[in-house]
Order: structure tokens, then sequence, then C-alpha cells
């Protein structure tokens, strides 16, 4: 009976840990998959019974064996979606003469379940149309006799689709289109997943998030096919005498006047991707005309690893931050911790306030005594946000970064980069890229599944991988950051109320971004802020060992929206980007 105890105890001190490092849902997947293959042995003593609990990551499904599976369902789905209205739909493609074939794509707009449109094709040199001349859904437009203003002006649908000619649409994609339409009548602009065929025929599917508007700048993975309001399209100022109308272009002025974009998760069509087009230069150039227009100080540079834009906004003035360091008897990693934001930040404009959180031993009360630091006493049970919110009550810095004691500065930008972002009028939060010690990824964000529960996408990755077409490499929005390395507008945390404290070890920081969300501030994760994150401090791993089975229901009983799914996540997505089994 001693030892079934001893056994008992040992798994709850496991548990806490692969909660910790893989997040929630990993464990309950893992807690069945051994329930199911040991049955009660699972609780009894045994030897070498660690082995039982080593995780692994789960095996990522095959695109091609996700898609066969789920073929039929997406077709009974569009399916359903057909002759939705009877209204004419104005279809506008932008012939590009990088892509050799183009009848593909317009085989695949005639070949649509949904009948009623009419076809514009606008290029700059003739098109050799024998085999669709008898189709008078056709109209080809030449650059030299007309206009991208006149052409819009002329068109009598409320919605126009927009594509070139890389896209090949799936069947029931003008159906899916327009059902989605009718049932979120104000959106402006809508767009869906996509199919991505390299040079090779390699296919790949790109599910996206919904709109966010910082990922868009520094990609547009909105994507070569969407539908946008014609009202709307009138207001696009494009030159008459230029063809160099590119998408990305026009979604800059168009986010201006609208942020209304949704997002349609089903894949309706495939893109052919060219080795010819260079697209990168030329967003980099609308990119830096739309900030220089609207008098946003900001440099834009390519990011040639990733493909996509790296933006970096300048500082007016250095606004003063409080860095606030929790610690307990961690003398070794705090100083560390401190020597690094001394030697490697080149940001000058911060103070330092750490919480000593019970410590015990003589070395670390010498060691703070040392320091030219504020040092808070916190003598009760370790509490994440109790502590946090007590420091930042004694702090006047303009913003306050919460910052773990395990935490190592690798690039000397890393401040400078956090405050460029979170100084935007519409930013409230910013987490950094943190690394474990072998360089792979333990923290680029954090996602929520619609089930409820969390965890960091990418993890134990290398740092530098390009999966998901570079997506954890890209600024962007998240619904929550770690609270390990996170800087907040102390005008926020105020408005908010600083950390709710019924999150004593878990949540807390998720909280506090949600928070932010509902008051219309976005929260931004970069990857150009690196750290270090040894992930082993003390003041958790001697705090109670536990299953946050209570943060984790006082978070979803406070949000429950996240249920239904993050917005910033794919839903056809399950764990860490792996094809869900179950189609959504």
């Amino acid at each position: 009976m001693k030892d079934m105890f001893k056994h008992i105890k040992y798994l709850a001190k496991i548990s806490n840990h692969i909660v910790k490092e893989y997040g929630f849902l990993y464990f309950l997947n893992f807690g069945f998959s051994q329930l199911k293959e040991q049955k009660l042995d699972l609780f009894r003593s045994k030897e070498g019974s660690d082995v039982f609990f080593k995780p692994t990551r789960p095996k990522k499904m095959d695109y091609s064996l996700w898609k066969n599976k789920h073929e039929v369902e997406i077709e009974e789905k569009s399916n359903s979606l057909q002759n939705p209205s009877t209204s004419k739909i104005n279809i506008l493609m932008f012939y590009d003469e990088l892509l050799l074939d183009y009848s593909k794509s317009i085989k695949s707009i005639l070949d649509q379940t949904y009948q009623n449109f009419h076809l514009k094709i606008f290029t700059k040199k003739p098109l050799n149309l024998i085999d669709f001349d008898s189709d008078r859904k056709i109209e080809v437009i030449s650059f030299e006799t007309s206009s991208f203003k006149k052409i819009i002006s002329e068109l009598d649908s409320d919605f126009i689709l927009i594509l070139n000619n890389s896209v090949i649409l799936q069947k029931n994609a003008l159906s899916s289109f327009i059902e989605y339409n009718l049932d979120n009548p104000s959106s402006d602009v809508i767009y869906s997943d996509e199919e991505r065929i390299d040079h090779t025929l390699k296919k790949q599917p790109f599910f996206k998030p919904d709109w966010s508007k910082y990922l868009f700048l520094t990609t547009n993975y909105v994507g070569s096919c969407f539908m946008i309001r014609n009202s709307l399209l009138q207001k696009i100022k494009i030159d008459d005498n230029s063809f160099e109308i590119n998408f990305y272009e026009l979604f800059l002025q168009v986010s201006t006047l609208s942020e209304n974009f949704k997002h349609i998760p089903l894949i309706l069509f495939s893109k052919i991707i060219s080795k010819k087009q260079q697209f990168l230069p030329l967003f980099q150039k609308s990119l830096q005309n739309y900030f220089d227009k609207n008098n946003i100080s900001s440099k834009v540079d390519i990011n040639k690893n990733n493909n996509n834009l790296k933006l970096f906004f300048k500082l007016e003035n250095q606004p003063k931050i409080s860095i606030i360091i929790p610690t307990k008897d961690n003398v070794k990693m705090l100083s560390r911790c401190l020597r690094s934001i001394e030697y490697n930040t080149n940001y000058s404009n911060y103070e330092i306030i750490i919480v000593n959180n019970n410590s015990t031993l003589d070395e670390t009360f010498a060691h703070l005594n040392s320091l030219p630091y504020t040092v808070i006493d916190y003598n009760e049970k370790f509490n994440f946000s109790k502590l946090n919110n007590l420091a930042a009550s004694k702090t006047n810095g303009d913003y306050i970064l919460f910052l773990n004691d395990d935490v190592e500065a690798l690039e000397s930008e890393w401040l400078l980069e956090m405050i460029s972002l979170c100084q935007q009028p519409d930013i409230g939060v910013v987490g950094s890229k943190l690394l474990h010690n072998d360089n792979t990824i333990q923290h680029a964000g954090m996602v929520h599944l619609k089930n409820g529960f969390y965890f960091h996408p990418f993890q134990n990755f290398p740092s530098n991988t390009n999966s998901n077409f570079g997506m954890v490499n890209t600024l962007k929005e998240l619904s929550s950051v770690t609270g390990a390395c996170m800087l907040i507008k102390r005008s926020l945390f105020e408005k908010i109320g600083g950390f709710d404290e019924r999150f004593d070890v878990y949540y807390g920081d998720s909280d506090l971004c949600q928070n932010a969300h509902k008051l219309g501030f976005k929260v931004i994760y970069t990857p150009y802020s690196i750290l270090k994150h040894d992930g082993s401090s003390k003041i958790r791993t001697i705090s109670k060992i536990y299953i946050p089975v209570e943060n984790h229901h006082d978070f979803f009983k406070k949000w429950p929206s996240l249920i239904k799914g993050d917005p910033y996540y794919n839903t056809n997505l399950g764990f860490d980007y792996q094809f869900t089994d179950n189609f959504v």
C-alpha cells in the first residue's frame, strides 16, 4: 500500500511536468492513451515506471491522407451550399504572364456549380481563348484600352470575386463564397483556406487564421482569391497608367477603410506557386509607401529566411519600462538573467524590481542585498498573479515587463523590439520568442483549442524552422503570450485591474491577454525579440504540485468564447498544427 501511494505521488509529479511542458490537452491525450494501454496497472508501482511517462509528440497525419479522408465530407458540406442565391456575381481575373498555363484556372471557373457569373480577364497581352470562345461568360479586357478604375466602375454586382490565373477553384468555391456572404451580410472581404502547389507539384494546405492585421503586414496570407464588396473596391486608389496592381497593395488600402475581413475555414482553391514570381520587393515597396503616406515612422526590410517582411517601428522617445522579476532561492539563474539585461540590452530607460518570494538561503539574501535594484518581499504562498500585482503597484514605468528569473536575453535588441511594437496605439501586449538551451523553441505564442485547452505551438522545433509557411517566425497577432516575458502598457494594465488573482499558477497571463482583447487591444508575438528560457525556475518547481483543473475551469468560465475556437488558429487543425480527425 505504501508503494502504491508513493507511485501515485510520482504520477502526480510527472503529470504536473507534462502539463507545464506540453499543455493540458497533451496531458489528457497522453493520459487516456496510457489508461487504455495499461488499465489499472497504471496506478500500481512497477520498476522503471518512468519509461511509461516519457512524453512524445503526436505523429502528424500526412496531408494526402487527411485530404482523402475528408474529401467526401468537404464535398458534402460544399454541396449543401449550392444555389444559395440567384443574383449574378462578377469575377475579375488579373492575368499574370509569368504563369504559363491559364486554361486550368479559366476552366475551374467555368465548371463552378454556381453558374450565374460573368468573368472579366484583365490582361497586358492578347490571350488565346479559342477553346472558350463560345462561352459568353468570358470577356477579355486589354490593359491598353481600359483601366482598373473603369473596369470596376462598370461592375454591377454588390460583391466581386477577384483572383489571378495562378488560382484553380474547387467546384463549389463560388457557391461557398456567396453562401457565406448571405450568412454574414456585414462582411467587406471574404477569404478562404487554400492548397499550394509548388514547381515539383507537391501539394500542401495553408490553413489560415482569421483576420490579423499585423500578420498581413508581414505577408499576404489572405491570398490570391477573395470576394470583396464593390462599394469598398470603388474607393481604392490605383494609378490608371500602371498595371502594377497587386493584391497586397489592394488589401493595404482596404484595411484602412475596414477590418471586417471574414475567413471561411475551407480549402476553396489551389494556388500554383511559380519560381519566377518575386513578390517581396513589390510588397516591401507597397508597405513602405503605405507607412510613409500614413505618417507611421517605420522601416520595412525583407526577411529572406522566412520569405516575409520584417517591420521595425521607430521610437520617438524612450518611455520608461519597469521590469518585474519574481525569484526564490535561485541566485545562479537570477544573476545570469540580470547580467544579460545589463550587458545585452541596447535600451537604457528601464528599472528592475525583484520580488523575493519566501527565500530561505543566506546566499540569496546576501545576493539580493548586493544588488542596485529595488527588492520587494512577498512572504505568502506562491501566486503568480498576486505577487506581480504587488510589484506593479510599486513601479512608475510607462510600460511593465513581466520576466521570469530563468530567462536570459540573447540579442541586444530584444527589449527595443518589444517596446517599438507596444508603443503602437492598437497594441496592448507583446510577447517574445523563447528558446530552450538546445536552441529549440520553448515559446512562440500560445494557442487555445476549441475543446478549451492550450499549448505552445512548435515547442521543441528548431529555432529557424519554416514549418507552416514560416508562420512560427513571423510577427503576428495571437490570443495569448506567456508571462515569462510579456510587455504591457501600464495604462492598459491599470484599466484591466491587473492580473486576476484567482489564477495563482496557470492562466494568469492568458487571462490578462483576453482582457486586453476585450478592451480592443492587440496581443502580438514577435520572433525578433529572442531570449533563452531555462524552464526550471524554483518558483514553479517548488510550488504546489497539482494539475490546474481549478484554474482551467475558472478561465473558461470567464472566457467561454474560446471554447468555440481560437481566432488565430484554424479549426481544421488539432494539437500543434497537426491535421485533426474531426472535420469542422
